[in-house]
């Protein structure tokens, strides 16, 4: 059972562990485009211009999708609409169309101007959905064909649309009141006018509060802030990155064009994070200390086995009845099933014999180099190969950057400016 005396300790030694969030007071002005909106004005003329840019998008033209088949002569794409009209199906009609020298083609959502045959397109616009209809001569051939969906046209006039068209060009407008206020307020505020004095017919939402690096308040609730999650985002990581008393700038919240908004923000205090008592956090500091008093029993047994293996004795009689393990060998290039990644490097370092001790994420692990299996270049030339290519190129990248430095400090070579700028001059 822990005394209190060694909470209290530990907790004395790891206060920074158990602070609460710091804290800061910021003042902050806001202007999104969904407050400039109460002050849009829209006169029929906005509306008949949005509906004239829009027109493409209410009015749009039937649509038809339908399986075509080209063929060179009528005899043929007869023969072959028969096979259709009596239950043939499109892989099928495909097939027979490509034996006899025909091209099938799927149409799909095509409008009459998207189809380049006019006789064609008149047919396709005129055949009833799932039916084949009588084969049709062009210029390019005979056509058989069956149409299998049809998307009727629409057509939305003015006043259908003036609700829509209303919230387009209200959102548009805000978006370019928006930004010609936070110009004017970025001068006034790069004038040395503070956040309390910006005039108050801008349109402004004043917040003032205290909160943390996540937006919430002391209570742990989110701070009231106006805007889109992107704006507070924005706001909280300026407002965290400014020191007390820096001087505030406009700034758009998220990409250029995004229309999130805009805002500015001044630190007026800083509450260093304080640690909560002892009290409240018991629970956590016991295993803290717990878990930290395992790790340095831990370290220290392992310690004890390595001096042993040191001092000559055998790693199974100095292990103190701990199960020993023989690894599988391993190799620096790939990692190797049962041998920590930690225990890799150290192992090239050691003789045969020789012992050592790493940390893992389970905690310490004493290893003895049994043997060295030295590889025979024979029996992989590949990758003999391919390292000996890379030490040679290593090796003259060394040789190379060794001799620059040697003449570097021989020669002490330095620019001569008014020669350089001679040779750089174009005039």
């Amino acid at each position: 059972m822990l005394f209190r005396s060694q909470l209290a300790r530990w907790y004395e030694n790891h206060k920074d562990q158990y602070s609460t969030a710091e804290l800061r007071r910021i003042k902050a002005v806001i202007l999104t485009p969904e407050m400039m909106a109460k002050d849009v004005q829209v006169t029929d003329e906005d509306l008949r211009g949005a509906y004239e840019q829009a027109k493409a998008g209410y009015n749009l033209p039937e649509k038809r999708s339908a399986e075509v088949v080209l063929l060179p002569d009528e005899a043929k794409v007869k023969a072959l609409a028969a096979q259709w009209l009596v239950g043939a199906d499109w892989p099928t009609i495909q097939q027979a169309a490509t034996r006899e020298g025909g091209t099938p083609v799927d149409l799909t959502d095509a409008t009459r101007d998207q189809i380049p045959s006019p006789e064609l397109a008149d047919a396709v616009f005129a055949a009833s959905a799932d039916v084949v209809g009588p084969p049709v001569q062009t210029a390019l051939g005979w056509y058989a064909l069956k149409v299998t969906h049809v998307t009727p046209g629409t057509m939305k006039t003015l006043d259908q649309a003036r609700d829509e068209l209303r919230s387009r060009v209200i959102a548009d407008k805000a978006a370019d009141l928006v930004y010609d206020r936070a110009n004017k307020i970025e001068d006034l505020l790069a004038g040395g006018v503070t956040l309390d004095n910006l005039p108050g017919d801008m349109g402004l939402a004043a917040v003032t509060g205290t909160l943390d690096a996540q937006g919430n308040t002391a209570e742990g609730q989110p701070a009231p802030v106006p805007g889109s999650e992107a704006l507070r985002s924005a706001m909280v990581k300026a407002a965290f990155e400014m020191k007390k008393g820096d001087p505030p700038r406009f700034v758009e919240a998220g990409p250029e064009g995004s229309n999130q908004g805009y805002f500015g923000v001044s630190v007026e205090d800083i509450d260093p994070p304080p640690p909560r008592p002892l009290a409240e956090v018991t629970d956590r500091v016991r295993a803290d200390w717990t878990r930290d008093a395992i790790h340095h029993t831990q370290e220290e047994a392992a310690a004890n086995i390595l001096g042993a293996v040191k001092g000559g004795e055998a790693l199974e009689n100095a292990a103190l009845g701990l199960a020993v393990q023989h690894l599988q060998p391993a190799g620096r290039a790939a990692a190797t099933e049962g041998v920590p990644l930690q225990l890799v490097n150290p192992l090239f370092s050691l003789k045969p014999g020789e012992p050592t001790m790493v940390e893992t994420a389970d905690g310490f692990l004493v290893a003895v180099l049994r043997e060295v299996q030295t590889p025979d270049p024979a029996s992989d030339p590949i990758g003999y190969g391919q390292v000996r290519e890379a030490l040679t190129q290593a090796i003259a990248n060394d040789m190379d950057g060794v001799f620059t430095n040697a003449v570097r400090e021989r020669a002490h070579p330095r620019v001569n400016q008014p020669v350089f700028d001679s040779m750089n001059r174009t005039d």
